[in-house]
């Protein structure tokens, strides 16, 4: 029988995988390095979310067509679930897919929902038993200590990103009328904090949903200075 540890092992090493997946790709498509996780450190937490849910909703599932149908409604109900709620708590939009074919609301499309269905077949049938079977050879004590001390950086991580990206829309608020009302050079990059200005270059898709064109010219201006 698995226990809540296990889970919350499981949750962080999905997690991990999914932030290597992510950072691996983007920093291939950009051709240069980069930290795709919306927290600090390395992890992706709708990833771990994902394959808890595959797990708890497909874990003795078998048929591999069951899977994939039903992991690629699970993975876009996840995905459009968590699009609505970081909109809600940040005003802004951190990834769009309104130019892919068979998209709703570009929160979601179809092409995600493929690749995510054919990825629980594959973490159902062949990547979780394996991974079970290496849980199953930690000592029980070294698991709840592992765990515990990751879990509580995670929790750390999600603090110290939350309260350091708040305030963003303020901050284009704050730009856009300095750029409106006045004509001198001002030393934006210190208007923004670290943890911003890293989300703004982590996600090349992220919109403010009141001052985009603002945030896009920000983007612009961080480029023209990094080819400097």
């Amino acid at each position: 029988m698995y226990t809540i540890i296990n889970f919350i092992f499981w949750f962080l090493i999905y997690s991990f995988f999914g932030w290597l997946y992510e950072s691996v790709l983007c920093s291939v498509q950009e051709k240069k390095i980069i930290n795709r996780g919306f927290l600090n450190g390395p992890y992706c937490p709708i990833y771990g979310t994902g394959s808890v849910l595959f797990i708890l909703i497909l874990g003795h599932e078998t048929n591999p067509i069951l899977l994939f149908i039903f992991g690629a409604l699970i993975a876009c109900a996840l995905e459009f679930a968590t699009s609505v709620a970081m909109e809600k708590m940040f005003h802004t939009r951190w990834w769009d897919y309104s130019d892919k074919k068979f998209n709703f609301q570009g929160r979601i499309c179809l092409i995600g929902a493929v690749v995510f269905g054919l990825f629980s077949v594959v973490l159902i049938l062949f990547i979780h038993p394996f991974t079970v079977s290496l849980t199953e050879k930690i000592p029980p004590l070294i698991l709840i200590i592992f765990t515990s001390v990751m879990l509580c950086a995670f929790i750390s991580d999600i603090f110290i990103t939350v309260k350091g990206f708040t305030g963003l829309e303020s901050k284009l608020k704050e730009l856009a009328e300095l750029i409106l009302n006045s004509d001198e050079k001002h030393p934006i990059l210190k208007m923004f904090s670290r943890q911003q200005n890293r989300m703004i270059r982590s996600f090349p898709k992220l919109k403010s949903l009141k001052y985009n064109e603002t945030l896009q010219n920000y983007r612009n201006a961080l480029k023209k200075l990094r080819k400097k």
